[in-house]
């Protein structure tokens, strides 16, 4: 069994691989901010919020879970040092960083805040990040390919979309984002306030469309966005220092209000995603898919929602295809994403694209069978 110093260290370090990957995706704040409170947490000056301090695994990403509630406390004035700090919040990014007397506030505020910050370690994190909707819709090309081509299931005809892991579903609308190379649109709507320009590695690719019929969500604990918390909430998981992301929540999040989607709360993924499935599926085209969630799931749980898809995908025709496309870590890579979809009938597989973990660049590939 773990002594009480051996935990406290490896929840520290779990604090600087956060800010190793915050400095690889474009946050200089936190990526000083995060191992300066890491040094507080092998220090045990954490054991008191996050007791007890053995209940935590690596899925439950709670490094970001303190992060976001002392954003959060920022964002809502009740922190003034930090916001000084954090551009999200009208500061300014001081050089060089201070990021020991950075953390010295955090856990200030952290305790003197200690309803806020209990809060937040009690829930799982939302990070929506629309970015990801870059990859995303290249499933659009793989349900295409794998309809029938007529007037009534084409490409182009009503689809289903389902999201698994939906959090507050801003991904639902990734067809009515803008798709851009530079100044060209690609695909998407024109008018979209959510406008995604990654670089495309390799060059840009060809982007379907289609008609999207309904939108469902799948998640343990569903946000509405349209609701002033919740969209504070959302922010909060935000990295202060990323403007680009925060356009593009507020854009997603004003989208959200006129497109509507249906966000179903369950304990059992596995069993709704059947029930939602089996619904469409044989009927229409569907597209499930689920970006950087695997990681809060169970491997049980894993198993089950992928035998789900997998059994009510033997009812799919080419007429009324399923398709299933993955966002998450490449196995070979970790420092990127692997795109991965499958279509039934048939249920092969093909590897869609790589990406960054926030869609700043997408690489399409070749189509194939994996």
């Amino acid at each position: 069994m773990a002594t009480s110093a051996e935990i406290r260290s490896t929840l520290g370090d779990w604090f600087d691989a956060q800010g190793t990957s915050c400095a690889a995706l474009g946050s200089p704040l936190y990526a000083n901010l995060f191992p300066a409170v890491g040094e507080h947490v092998r220090a045990g000056r954490y054991d008191a919020l996050l007791a007890p301090i053995d209940r935590w695994r690596f899925g439950d990403a709670m490094p970001l879970r303190v992060m976001g509630a002392a954003h959060f406390l920022a964002l809502s004035g009740a922190a003034p040092t930090l916001a000084a700090a954090y551009p999200s919040c009208g500061g300014t990014v001081p050089d060089p960083i201070p990021a020991d007397a950075l953390a010295e506030s955090l856990l200030d505020e952290l305790l003197g805040h200690d309803d806020v910050t209990a809060d937040y370690l009690r829930r799982a994190v939302q990070t929506n990040e629309t970015g990801r909707s870059a990859a995303l819709v290249l499933g659009l090309s793989a349900l295409a390919g794998a309809a029938a081509t007529n007037a009534a299931s084409g490409p182009g005809g009503p689809i289903s979309l389902v999201e698994v892991g939906t959090s507050a579903g801003l991904n639902l609308r990734f067809d009515r984002f803008a798709y851009l190379d530079g100044d060209r649109l690609l695909g998407g709507d024109p008018a979209s306030p959510v406008r995604l320009n990654p670089t495309w590695l390799g060059g840009p690719p060809t982007l379907q469309r289609w008609e999207v019929d309904d939108r469902v969500g799948i998640d343990p604990h569903p946000a509405d966005p349209t609701d002033e918390t919740v969209a504070l909430r959302l922010r909060s998981y935000l990295w202060p220092d990323q403007n680009e992301r925060r356009v593009r929540l507020d854009g997603a999040i004003a989208l959200a209000g006129e497109v509507p989607a249906e966000l179903i709360a369950s304990a059992d993924t596995a069993a709704t995603l059947t029930q939602v499935l089996a619904d469409r599926v044989g009927t229409k085209p569907t597209l499930v898919f689920q970006s950087i969630m695997w990681q809060y799931v169970a491997t049980g749980a894993r198993w089950n929602i992928t035998r789900a898809i997998e059994t009510v995908g033997e009812r799919a025709s080419a007429a009324a295809p399923l398709v299933r496309v993955s966002f998450e870590p490449d196995e070979f890579r970790r420092d990127r994403v692997a795109v991965h979809a499958r279509r039934w009938p048939g249920g092969s597989g093909t590897l869609l694209a790589h990406a960054d973990f926030h869609g700043r660049w997408v690489q399409a590939l070749p189509t194939g069978e994996t």
